[in-house]
């Protein structure tokens, strides 16, 4: 999984609600790959025409190559095989004085991405024509082609017709656009007085609104079109997207929701809703929800956005690049839009990250390189655009430029002044650059319109701490926690508190729930390594990000083993008819220094692989003792174990595995020797074991992956923490009380 805050994406979601899309045409254009002659007996022949000479037409037949000769006088039609380009030129010679007819072949064109261009060009010399649907398709595909002045001088030639709705709304847009919001308000009213059902004037009105800083206006647009008519679909969906820019995405599904109940197959709300499934972090469903609109809309650059957006969010590195895929997929069907660009370059950048925990510097090099030229040309433009602005300025952040992310973060503020998580990243970076009155004020506002969020609360909480006003701090901290109980900044900050007050016990127990609640909580697992050593304990924790030490080893197998890379250990391949089946990560300690062993464990609930955390002991061949606890092969979470009484070795559920195919296990003790352990998962208590073991003079420790002969596997552990007791007195490191504060470093 990827290292590093998931936030950053929040504000990409208004990339798939930007601009609510009707659904393409069905071209009519007659596209044939082959000639194809149809004679006068109905016989049809399909292939390329070679001659059509002296009477004769000679045709090599797909997929025979067989060359027909056919007499001309038996010919009843010819077709000729045909491109979208030849297509379109052969309608536009055909209807060349035609207004209506090139607006209706133009929107066809359209569906075409190699002939947008063109499309534009034709529009625009047949404009003169002064005809109100042509001058309104070209003045929308101007506005596409981010060319707001040219749109806006076009849309101003039908404020001549009478009550023109469209002009208005178009003159709005325009000016929208080129961030003239006074201006563009003025124009979206006129629109709306004339057209006030008119759904795209709803949305570019409460567009401007929302700009503006106006939510409540925003909101008030569909508030009063649903007190008259409850089941406007135009105005349901865009009563969802405020909710959704607000960042109220429970009320933002029910808007949805609501919509669907109306019409089931509408794809602004399906994609609506999927965008609210992705920042809730429903991200299969999201991606479900995409692909249904893709299957019977298959040109949808918004569904493929929204869905190479949710693969990202998933933050699984093996989706890396299928994200990429859809990125580039919605980039054909609509290169000009920026945020999808900047989109590409987000993905790049974390292709990038994996190709360096790969150990690939160079394409890492590259694909980052690619990353920062795509947001540099948008940061050239300084786009009015809040996720732009956003999404620079995170860029900044992973460069660690934080004077220029910070600026950055505070524009996308003064463009999206009623987000909240733009008040966030302010606050993330001042905590950073150790600004604690900036970042105490940014998460109070952020806190002010997310009521119900403990993480702004936690991260007030944090600058409280840098501000040394610990009775506050602990105050925000709980509060956090009350919102959230697994909320890691909360914990850390919380045990900072209870460290700095010898409160030891409750400290070491906050900061093995945070390290419970994320395996990667370095903090934490710092943090608890400084409090264990005071009890004569050690915690060894890694995180897989730089070779382990040389006393762990990988044990068994030749196709499939134990393997470090890309951050975690990796079971992956198809197992061999004759490799051995129990395949470890494992080191090796003295009986009586065990006390707790720990991992995130990934595997997929299906497969049919056994995998978890093991402690045991053999002496020669024979087994003393062995415990485990995992996945089993029929997706239960389970422990099995085998001692001096000759207990069974069959597996015995605790739960069902999570359907998310992570868990983070461990096994603990007081005293092996007695036989007694403890299992956990996610720092919850499970169950107790007592073995009968013969005390063994020393035990391995570790992680586990049993593979069936001939079958696939791809599972992983990460962040393996083990605690031993140290065999003598080590007196360094910090003292109680003596702890760095916590920090939040990612916006």
């Amino acid at each position: 999984m990827y290292r590093g805050s998931e936030t950053l994406w929040l504000g990409l979601v208004f990339l798939v609600c930007a601009a609510w899309s009707a659904g393409a045409e069905e071209p009519s254009f007659v596209l044939r790959k082959y000639d194809e002659v149809i004679t006068k007996d109905r016989r049809q022949f399909q292939g390329e025409i070679l001659s059509e000479d002296d009477g004769v037409v000679r045709i090599r037949v797909q997929p025979s190559r067989t060359v027909v000769p056919l007499d001309l006088s038996n010919i009843e039609t010819i077709k000729r095989r045909s491109t979208p380009e030849s297509e379109f030129q052969r309608h536009v010679t055909q209807y060349k004085d035609e207004p209506y007819k090139l607006v209706e072949i133009a929107k066809v064109a359209l569906n075409y991405p190699t002939l947008r261009e063109k499309v534009l060009a034709m529009l625009e010399e047949k404009s003169a024509s002064g005809f109100a649907p042509l001058l309104v398709l070209l003045a929308e595909q101007q506005l596409a082609n981010n060319d707001p002045g040219k749109a806006l001088e076009t849309a101003q030639k039908l404020l001549s017709r009478k009550d023109s709705g469209a002009g208005y709304l178009l003159v709005g847009r325009s000016l929208a656009a080129q961030g003239k919001t006074d201006e563009a308000l003025k124009a979206l009213k006129k629109a709306y007085d004339l057209e006030p059902e008119n759904s795209e004037v709803l949305i570019s009105l409460a567009d401007v609104y929302l700009s503006l800083g106006q939510p409540q206006e925003a909101q008030k647009v569909f508030s009063d079109v649903l007190e008259k008519s409850p089941k406007n679909l135009a105005a349901l969906i865009g009563q969802g997207r405020v909710r959704l820019r607000e960042g109220q995405l429970p009320e933002a599904a029910l808007s949805f929701s609501a919509a669907l109940q109306i019409d089931g197959e509408n794809v602004p709300a399906k994609i609506g809703l999927a965008a609210c499934k992705a920042l809730r972090k429903e991200f299969d469903e999201a991606v479900k929800l995409s692909e249904d609109v893709l299957r019977y809309e298959n040109r949808s650059a918004q569904a493929y956005g929204l869905e190479g957006y949710a693969l990202l969010l998933k933050g699984d590195p093996a989706d890396l690049p299928k994200a990429l895929d859809k990125i580039e997929q919605s980039l054909r069907e609509n290169p000009n839009d920026p945020r999808m660009v900047a989109l590409k370059a987000v993905a790049l950048d974390r292709d990038a990250y994996a190709s360096q925990v790969a150990g690939k510097d160079a394409e890492a090099g590259t694909k980052r390189q690619q990353a920062v030229q795509l947001l540099g040309d948008l940061a050239a433009m300084d786009p009015q655009d809040d996720v732009l602005q956003y999404l620079l300025a995170e860029m900044y952040f992973r460069q660690g430029d934080l004077e220029r992310a910070y600026a950055g973060f505070k524009r996308t503020v003064q463009l999206a002044p009623r987000f909240a998580p733009t008040h966030r990243a302010v606050g993330a970076v001042a905590l950073r650059m150790q600004k604690w009155q900036e970042a105490e004020s940014a998460y109070q506002k952020a806190g002010e319109l997310d009521l119900a969020s403990g993480e702004y609360q936690a991260g007030r909480g944090l600058a409280l701490l840098g501000m040394n006003r610990l009775p506050e701090a602990q105050e925000a901290l709980k509060k956090a926690r009350e919102l959230d109980s697994n909320n890691v900044a909360a914990l850390c900050g919380l045990g900072y508190i209870m460290n700095a007050e010898k409160n030891e016990s409750a400290a070491r127990a906050l900061f093995q729930q945070a390290l419970a609640a994320d395996g990667g909580c370095v903090y934490a697992a710092t943090a608890l390594k400084s409090i264990f050593q005071q009890r004569q304990q050690n915690l060894e924790y890694l995180t897989f990000e730089t070779p382990p030490p040389d006393t762990w080893k990988s044990v068994g197998g030749t196709r499939v083993k134990a393997t470090v890379k890309d951050g975690a250990v990796r079971w992956q391949g198809v197992q061999g008819a004759g490799d051995s089946r129990m395949l470890e990560f494992q080191t090796q300690l003295r009986t009586e220094d065990f006390v707790r062993l720990e991992a995130d464990i990934e595997v997929p609930v299906g497969s049919t692989s056994s995998v978890g955390l093991r402690v045991g002991a053999r002496s020669g061949t024979a087994v003393s003792f062995e415990v485990e606890l995992g996945k089993e092969p029929t997706g239960q979470l389970a422990y099995r174990y085998r001692d001096y009484s000759g207990a069974s070795v069959a597996w015995k559920a605790i739960q069902p595995w999570p359907a998310s195919g992570r868990a983070r296990l461990g096994i603990s003790t007081e005293d092996l020797a007695s036989g007694r352990v403890t299992f956990h998962v996610n720092g919850e208590e499970v169950g107790q074991l007592p073995l009968k073991i013969q005390d063994p003079k020393r035990i391995t420790a570790g992680v586990f992956a049993e593979v069936p002969a001939k079958e696939a596997v791809d599972a992983a552990c990460d962040n393996l923490a083990l605690l031993v007791r140290m065999a003598e007195d080590v007196s360094s490191g910090p003292k109680p009380g003596e702890l760095i504060p916590p920090e939040k470093d990612k916006p």
